[in-house]
């Protein structure tokens, strides 16, 4: 659980501050920092274990990183920016910790 926390909401947390100003960004940063924001999808997406990050059990892991998720629709909204439906697992875990 230690590695999950270290390594994952950094990268979550990093990739969301990134698209802090996105729209006055050159086009060529937004690229970057979108594909940023997948590489972050992508390491969450591998390391979901069950219906929470770990598992069957609600940790601290998942505290520390819905957050940023639970504000996703303002991203969705303001940036026209949203979470591929490829990325099940993330969507699903997303919908579960919702239902707590």
């Amino acid at each position: 659980m230690r590695h999950l926390i270290a390594e994952l909401p950094g990268k979550v947390i990093g990739a969301f501050y990134g698209l802090a100003g996105y729209q006055k960004k050159p086009k060529e940063e937004q690229e970057a920092l979108i594909k940023k924001l997948h590489a972050a999808f992508e390491a969450l997406e591998s390391k979901i274990q069950g219906p929470y990050l770990l598992g069957n059990e609600f940790t601290l892991a998942d505290i520390l990183t819905f957050p940023w998720f639970e504000r996703w629709s303002v991203i969705e909204h303001y940036l026209n920016v949203s979470i591929d439906k490829k990325y099940e697992k993330i969507h699903k875990w997303v919908a579960a910790v919702n239902e707590r």
